[in-house]
């Protein structure tokens, strides 16, 4: 069995990245995703930035699953980001699963080590489970 390696920790103004790995909420609710993203940036003294297609539609990130996949594979695959944030976790998100292939899994292994941080529903209320991957 593999040991957890935990990730560097985030140092100030390290760029993370912003994924909508199972909704397209980001995009309907805007001006609230811009404040938390606000919040977050000064709270932790860090810079968000979204992959190609975190603010896509609802539809349009419900119909694209490989586009969900590119963004997250995008982001571990970037050295200059240093940690991943999905913007909202969710049931659709497993249909990742389905899309990776081997090559996806031995990337995700041979990259660099981020901190993934994805946001999930517990008894209504959100609160984020960190991951990390060597």
């Amino acid at each position: 069995m593999n040991n957890l390696v935990k990730p560097k920790a985030l140092q100030k103004g390290d760029k993370i990245a912003c994924v909508s790995l199972s909704s397209g909420l980001a995009s309907v609710a805007f001006e609230r995703y811009q404040r938390a993203k606000r919040q977050f940036e000064t709270a932790f003294d860090v810079q968000l930035v979204e992959m190609e297609h975190t603010l896509d539609s609802l539809e349009n990130i419900y119909q694209n699953p490989q586009n969900r996949l590119q963004d997250l594979m995008s982001a571990f695959l970037d050295p200059t980001i240093k940690g991943i944030l999905t913007t909202i976790g969710g049931d659709d998100t497993i249909r990742l699963l389905s899309l990776m292939d081997q090559t996806h899994f031995d990337h995700l292994v041979h990259v660099q080590l981020r901190v993934f941080i994805l946001q999930q529903h517990r008894h209504k209320r959100q609160s984020p489970t960190m991951f990390s991957y060597t």
